[in-house]
């Protein structure tokens, strides 16, 4: 994983959840977040051959928002490894697939949300075509996971 930066001068992490998420070093595909001042962060990640989804919920202040609460580059490291340690990680594509198609999102937290469900679409669809052409639909390729909205 890539360091973290921090301004020795400050108590306050200013590089946010996304800085956090690239420090990991593997590839963000995918990210839907709640459009709201607190909600949840959907996340489809790819590392070589192993895929994995991250899903984490966030907040409008240092009381309900793990971030906002570190005071310390320590701090940021535990939680960004915590936030490693929360990924489901499948093997590749197509046991990803058929971990989506499997598991019973309704008994999940964050299924409520719309922006959940919109999330496991679009993973399923790239995955399904990720197994028949081996490659990602021209819509997943560029910089940066591609942000989509509920």
């Amino acid at each position: 994983m890539r360091d973290i930066e921090w301004d020795g001068d400050s108590s306050y992490y200013a590089g946010g959840y996304d800085s956090l998420i690239a420090s990991f070093e593997v590839q963000a595909l995918l990210k839907v977040d709640d459009n709201n001042y607190q909600g949840d962060t959907r996340v489809l990640l790819r590392d070589g051959r192993r895929w994995g989804i991250l899903i984490f919920g966030w907040g409008s202040c240092s009381g309900c928002d793990a971030l906002e609460a570190c005071g310390s580059r320590a701090e940021v490291v535990e939680l960004r490894d915590e936030m490693w340690g929360n990924v489901h990680w499948e093997l590749d594509a197509a046991a990803m697939l058929a971990y989506v198609r499997g598991k019973d999102w309704k008994l999940e937290f964050s299924y409520s949300a719309p922006a959940t469900r919109v999330f496991l679409e679009k993973v399923e669809e790239w995955l399904a075509y990720f197994a028949d052409h081996g490659d990602l639909p021209a819509e997943a390729i560029g910089d940066g996971p591609k942000q989509l909205t509920a």
